[in-house]
């Protein structure tokens, strides 16, 4: 137990390792228990610079508090490394960074390697309950690598006495300044789990804003570097959000500000099916032939398409949401594809002669689009006979009006686009576009 109440921060320790071959090492089981400071770092203050090498091994920090960085405030900068393994952060506090305060400049890294921990942290008075990490590209890139990592039931709390924003990033608020190159891959999260964090204002479980926040989202696969265990399909879309600014336009917006730029990291990386055409073929001098679908569009990706076939306001197949491996599809994903499927002819709700069916596709089961990549706007199916005559009704009918919860995806988004979340598609109203080919 050890409070400070100097101007340099660290409750309990104050290390500054500088120069290569300089080492400060933690390890073997050292329990802090309620340390503080009154500046940064309520246990540790670290600082690394010029190669300098801290490493924390095995600790376990609780019922600390600060100004910033409630258990640890980590300074690195000219290739100073930080690297903490088997450490357990808990019930922390602090006005941001209720765990960890990370501030990492010119070349400075910060790992978090093996079984790490932070839990139940609270940001009180600023943003990041669990860390908050600010990144500066100006000069040189830096590293932040999230290897193994538990984040839960941190919060980070608004306080409307402030003038900057407040309540960002539940789990973790990320920032920085300069451009960061996403092809170094040096922001790295494949190893981030966050559970139950909350915040006040925006982003759950983290919060970033970042100039090139699209870029990193867009790297690897499906935001692989950003999104830790966040699931595309099941996880709540406001868990991870954020604006392309840096730092300091971001503490010099308004709320309402904020919230025209923000949205919702998964839009980044998502892509969204584009619908152009859509058929079923009917063998008509064979009752139970099988009926071949046909769709044509692009952004399909094989093993992860799902498919919605709707009339009127009704979703009637799949019953159950599921991708489908019999999907057949043909074309690389940014330009024309074709993508077949079978149905037997024994569905009783596919009475093709009296009714018209629209078709929507996703490649995770939350965004279902259409006709020009919108969501929730299907594009119709036409029914086509053996002989190539189209079947049934298919006369024109008038759509009703856009709102603004459509996603068009002529681009990758660049300003915020409200989300339509896949439970919520279940109460509105599908609007069927109809190609003129059908007419």
């Amino acid at each position: 137990r050890s409070t400070s109440s100097g101007s340099l921060g660290g409750g309990a320790i104050y290390a500054l390792v500088t120069g290569q071959n300089s080492k400060f090492i933690i390890e073997d089981g050292v329990i802090f228990e309620d340390c503080s400071s009154f500046q940064q770092g309520g246990c540790l203050y670290l600082l690394a610079e010029l190669e300098g090498y801290i490493d924390i091994n095995n600790a376990s920090l609780s019922n600390c508090s600060a100004k910033e960085g409630g258990a640890i405030y980590s300074y690195s900068e000219s290739s100073g490394k930080h690297v903490l393994n088997k450490i357990r952060i808990e019930n922390c506090e602090s006005k941001s960074g209720g765990g960890l305060f990370a501030d990492i400049r010119n070349g400075g890294s910060l790992i978090l390697d093996e079984q790490c921990e932070i839990i139940n942290c609270s940001g009180s008075e600023g943003n990041g309950g669990g860390i908050y990490a600010n990144i500066n590209f100006t000069s040189q890139q830096c590293i932040f690598k999230i290897n193994d990592a538990l984040i839960q039931y941190c919060k980070a709390r608004f306080n409307s006495s402030l003038v900057y924003p407040t309540g960002y990033g539940g789990g973790l608020f990320i920032s920085g300044s300069g451009n960061y190159d996403a092809s170094t891959n040096y922001l790295d999260f494949h190893g981030l789990k966050i559970f139950n964090n909350s915040a006040d204002s925006k982003g759950q479980s983290m919060y970033i804003a970042i100039p090139k926040v699209a870029e990193w989202c867009q790297s690897g696969i499906s935001g692989e570097y950003v999104k830790g265990n966040y699931s595309d399909r099941y996880s709540n879309e406001t868990d991870l959000e954020g604006i392309p600014i840096d730092l300091t336009q971001f503490n010099s917006l308004s709320s309402e500000q904020l919230q025209q730029q923000q949205q919702q990291l998964q839009h980044y990386w998502t892509h969204y099916v584009i619908l152009t055409n859509a058929t079923a073929s009917i063998n008509e001098s064979e009752a139970l032939s099988p009926i071949l679908f046909t769709i044509k569009g692009n952004n399909m990706i094989s093993g992860n398409l799902f498919i919605k076939i709707n009339e009127g306001i009704e979703f009637i197949y799949p019953r159950e949401d599921r991708p489908s491996d019999s999907i057949v599809i043909d074309g690389d994903i940014q330009s024309e594809q074709t993508a077949t499927f079978i149905l037997d002819n024994t569905m009783s709700w596919f009475d093709y002669k009296n009714k018209v069916f629209g078709i929507l596709a996703s490649n995770e089961g939350r965004f279902f689009t259409g006709s020009q990549g919108k969501v929730n706007i299907s594009i119709q199916l036409q029914i086509i006979s053996d002989n190539g005559t189209i079947i049934g009704d298919q006369n024109e009918t008038e759509p009703e009006p856009e709102t603004d919860q459509e996603i068009i995806i002529d681009e990758k988004p660049q300003q915020k686009t409200t989300s339509f979340p896949w439970w919520a598609i279940l109460f509105s109203v599908v609007v069927v576009d109809i190609p003129n080919t059908a007419l």
